[in-house]
């Protein structure tokens, strides 16, 4: 169990990035991002541990999540951290209208995620989120950029009403 202290904190930081460098990442969209008009496409990027892994970005519907897009990870390794890294890319993902909500005055919100779908028996398939502003060319290793950018298994986008 995580305690609020400095050193529970830090082990709590770490068992995440375990978990982090286990199932892997969305490093975009970022949460908060504005991707334009709510009805156009989009991209979404992010790496895993594993080649040829099949990852599909969701969108929440109410209590469910609906596939918008589907790829699968790079059979090429990319090394950060002391690790090995495996890049995943979908050129266009649309958000169906029915999945948007009132944000105010000029944007409505969606929350989407990226999952594993060779995790999907395994427990929570979804891969891990940054807040925008994240970068990944500005970090040498996992831990920095998840204790300054990390969010959540998904995030919320924002769509420019018509």
């Amino acid at each position: 169990m995580c305690y609020a202290n400095v050193r529970s904190s830090r082990a709590c930081m770490i068992v995440a990035l375990a978990g982090l460098c286990m199932s892997g990442c969305m490093a975009y969209p970022q949460h908060g991002q504005v991707i334009g008009a709510k009805d156009e496409a989009f991209e979404c990027a992010g790496a895993t541990a594993n080649p040829g892994e099949r990852i599909a970005i969701q969108a929440r519907y109410g209590s469910r999540w609906i596939r918008i897009a589907e790829t699968t990870t790079s059979i090429r390794p990319s090394v950060w951290d002391s690790g090995t890294w495996y890049f995943w890319y979908v050129p266009e993902a649309t958000v169906p209208s029915r999945c948007w909500s009132y944000a105010g005055w000029v944007f409505d919100a969606a929350e989407i995620r990226a999952i594993s779908l060779d995790d999907e028996i395994l427990g929570d398939p979804a891969l891990f989120t940054f807040e925008e502003g994240f970068t990944p060319t500005e970090y040498s290793d996992v831990y920095s950029a998840w204790e300054d950018y990390g969010h959540g298994r998904s995030l919320t986008i924002y769509g420019y009403r018509d």
